[in-house]
């Protein structure tokens, strides 16, 4: 997967008197009141021309990788849970019109991808424009060195051996990560049931499995991230909760800073987020609001938002959730076999 992160990341130091009101991350800011098509395809063209335009990041014949959170059916296809499949289809179009081949791919927690996107009347529509719809079970060993120490990761062979990778993120509180923005959704590309042995092995370590998030991330590295904060989720999140409106589309190269800046907007505290503190400790971005840029719409703009936080519930999943989880889908998968 191509490093499309022309804009490095270079940490000050404490010496250099320029450093001081240097900028090190820049985040975009967009407006967006709706899901409609059409003014989504424009705010999304809008967004990525602040860091330079799409042609900077896509090359006709590439293969774009499109990371949505879909983690479960939806009730209705603006359900807030999930990525809004009108922000998906929206974004491949933009793909398709470079030449480039859009992949749509996840790991949903219940369900399948083209499932999902069928009850948001999606999936014909999607694979009419020619975009490749995937459930993530093809995997691949990596070696990464992550704040100083050589790691393994098994991660989506889909998602690391495509040519460029769009995170697509959905603004949610989380009942055990007290909020989700951007990192989190690609613990997606661990593919099937290794997400909830991952629960089971960090669940119960301090701050672990956030930790186990944030590598994760750092192995992957998206080359772009646009995070859906139209609608968000609160309340009971990452599955059920109350739609919210926000308004609101970020977009970056630096995950990190999008947290940062998004916690701004939310007025939380990034520092209880441990997703976030795990992120800043292990050095995957920048987290100083004062070094980071804002494009578009300012943060005065912009003002202030508030989302109901969920209620907590424990990290660790049980063995026995985990093999009745794992034993339905075996169940599922030879009883559509037999179908066809």
């Amino acid at each position: 997967m191509k490093n499309a992160n022309s804009r490095a990341i270079v940490p000050n130091t404490e010496d250099s008197p320029s450093a001081v009101c240097s900028i090190t991350a820049e985040v975009g800011i967009i407006r967006c009141d709706d899901y409609e098509e059409e003014r989504l395809r424009r705010k999304l063209i809008e967004g990525f021309r602040l860091f330079g335009g799409v042609e900077k990041y896509i090359r006709s014949g590439d293969t774009v990788f499109v990371k949505p959170n879909l983690i479960r059916g939806p009730r209705t296809p603006d359900d807030p849970p999930i990525t809004n499949p009108a922000l998906l289809y929206s974004l491949c179009r933009i793909i398709k019109d470079l030449g480039a081949k859009p992949v749509v791919g996840d790991s949903p927690a219940f369900g399948t991808v083209r499932k999902i996107l069928r009850k948001c009347g999606y999936e014909g529509r999607l694979k009419k424009l020619g975009v490749k719809l995937i459930q993530l079970r093809r995997c691949v060993k990596i070696e990464r060195a992550i704040a100083g120490q050589e790691r393994e990761f098994i991660i989506s062979k889909d998602a690391y051996e495509s040519d460029f990778l769009i995170n697509v993120p959905k603004l949610k509180v989380h009942c055990q990560l007290g909020m989700t923005l951007t990192i989190k959704n690609l613990f997606g590309c661990v593919p099937g049931k290794r997400k909830a042995w991952r629960h089971m092995s960090y669940g119960n370590k301090d701050d672990g499995f956030a930790h186990m998030i944030a590598e994760t991330f750092a192995a992957l590295s998206p080359g772009f991230t646009i995070l859906d904060a139209i609608v968000a989720l609160e309340r009971h999140g990452p599955t059920g909760g109350d739609p919210a409106k926000v308004g609101l589309l970020f977009f970056g190269e630096d995950c990190l800073a999008i947290e940062r800046v998004v916690a701004d907007v939310l007025d939380v505290d990034p520092n209880t987020l441990p997703v976030y503190r795990a992120a800043v400790e292990i050095g995957i971005g920048e987290h100083r609001l004062d070094k980071i840029g804002i494009l578009g719409d300012s943060l005065d703009d912009v003002g202030h938002r508030r989302l109901v936080p969920s209620d907590e519930a424990p990290i660790r999943f049980s063995i026995l959730r985990v093999i009745k989880s794992a034993l339905k889908n075996i169940w599922i998968s030879r009883f559509k076999k037999q179908r066809e």
